[in-house]
Parts: structure tokens; C-alpha cells; sequence
């Protein structure tokens, strides 16, 4: 599986915080169960919400992007990451895209999130945008200014490489997607519409010239697509 050297598969989200050194914020652990008990996510059962918090808590991004909100349990993972930093600078702008009441499958409601982040004290640089990433210029246009980025939109193979040609090519970037697992690919609803998978989408991603690619394992799965410095100083 390793491609040049340029793929890395890891078993649990602890293993790769590990490998990587990533510091998780202090006060992370007791916000979790907050949110926890606030937002649906399948993210909850093996507590990724610590990786998004780690990774925005131990690196500077100037523009941060999540495409599919729901509830919003990655979302505020990062707004804390980004809130705990023992440096403080300016705040990244973090802007939350979602379909909301327009999805015709499971959804998040923008008002229910839009309190949250009022309750959680995030107002000041979290944002919710309403919209259709892949019919939508203003929102593509996002997608190509920030250089954190995670995806969860019910992704595919197809969706991966129509994300990918919205980044810049000479942008330094870190983006994260849900999936990359067998187990992911062969999910009901994948095999039901031939989906394409996403795990041979990374794998040929990680055969040109730009993407390390990190694929964490445990369900439902991510895959971490990183450039320039981002996660480039493993153990």
C-alpha cells in the first residue's frame, strides 16, 4: 500500500496523534462529552473530534473550511483547537458549509448550530454559509482560499477528485476527508448506487507529485491529504 513512501495507514486516531506528536489542546477531553451530547456525528464512537482539535490547535491555517456541517462535532472541535492556542494571534476565519433543511438525507438545522456556536462563544470567527458547494461559485471560491478543509458530504471517489480541482495547485494545503477504509467503501449505500470508492482515489492521488496521504482506519474512517510542512515531522 505504501506508494513512494507517500502513504501512511493507521489503525486508531491514537496512533496517528502519536506518530505525529500532535498536541491536543488542554480542556478538549471534558468539551468533548459536551458535545457529545449536543451533536450526531459517527465521528463521536472513536473520538476524531480529537484529531481536528489537534491539528488546528498545533498549526497556523489563515482560512478554514468545513463542507458538511450537520450538527457541527468536527466543526467545533476545530473552533477549539483554534480558540486554546497558547500563542495567541488573530483568529482564523472558519466557515461551515451545509445544505441544511435543502438535504434530502440526513441534515443538521442552521438555527440549532448557529446557537451552538453562540454558546459556545465561536461567533466571532465561526460562520455558517447555506449552499451547494458544487453548484455555487462563491463557495468554490472559499474552497480555493483556505488551506484547512474538511469534507464530509456523503463522499465517494467522484466527489474527491471534484474537491481536488478546486485547490490551487501551488497551494499548501491540509484536507480532510471522511472515509478511506475498506470498511467505508463497502458501506450499504456505496455498493446499492456503484459509488466509486474513495480509497483508490487517495491511493492515485498519492502517485502524483503533491498529496502525502495519511488514512486513519478506525469507522467511519479519514483521509488526510497534506502538503508543505503540514504533518511532515513523524516519529
Amino acid at each position: 500500500m505504501d506508494v513512494n513512501n507517500k502513504v501512511e495507514i493507521f489503525r486508531s486516531v491514537d496512533e496517528f496523534i502519536n506518530f505525529y506528536s500532535l498536541e491536543i489542546p488542554k480542556g478538549y477531553d471534558k468539551f468533548e462529552v459536551q458535545l457529545s451530547e449536543t451533536c450526531r456525528s459517527s465521528y463521536i464512537k472513536h473520538r476524531f473530534g480529537r484529531i481536528f482539535s489537534a491539528i488546528t490547535y498545533n498549526f497556523r491555517f489563515q482560512s478554514i473550511l468545513e463542507l458538511g456541517v450537520l450538527d457541527g462535532y468536527s466543526l467545533f472541535s476545530m473552533a477549539f483547537g483554534c480558540s486554546s492556542k497558547k500563542i495567541k494571534t488573530d483568529a482564523e476565519d472558519i466557515v461551515g458549509v451545509d445544505l441544511f433543511d435543502d438535504y434530502s438525507y440526513k441534515k443538521g438545522k442552521k438555527t440549532v448550530v448557529q446557537q451552538l456556536i453562540q454558546g459556545y462563544g465561536f461567533q466571532d470567527f465561526v460562520k455558517l454559509r447555506q449552499g451547494d458547494i458544487f453548484n455555487d461559485d462563491s463557495i468554490m471560491n472559499i474552497v480555493a482560499s483556505s488551506n484547512l478543509i474538511h469534507v464530509d458530504l456523503s463522499n465517494d471517489g467522484g466527489k474527491v477528485a471534484d474537491i481536488i480541482k478546486m485547490i490551487p495547485e501551488n497551494c499548501d494545503a491540509l484536507i480532510i476527508f471522511e472515509g478511506g477504509s475498506n470498511e467505508r467503501d463497502n458501506v450499504e449505500w456505496m455498493l446499492q448506487y456503484k459509488k466509486p470508492p474513495l480509497r483508490e482515489s487517495f491511493i492515485n492521488i498519492a502517485k502524483g507529485d503533491k498529496y502525502n496521504v495519511s488514512i486513519i482506519e478506525e469507522f467511519p474512517s479519514l483521509t488526510i491529504l497534506s502538503t508543505g510542512d503540514f504533518l511532515s515531522n513523524g516519529k
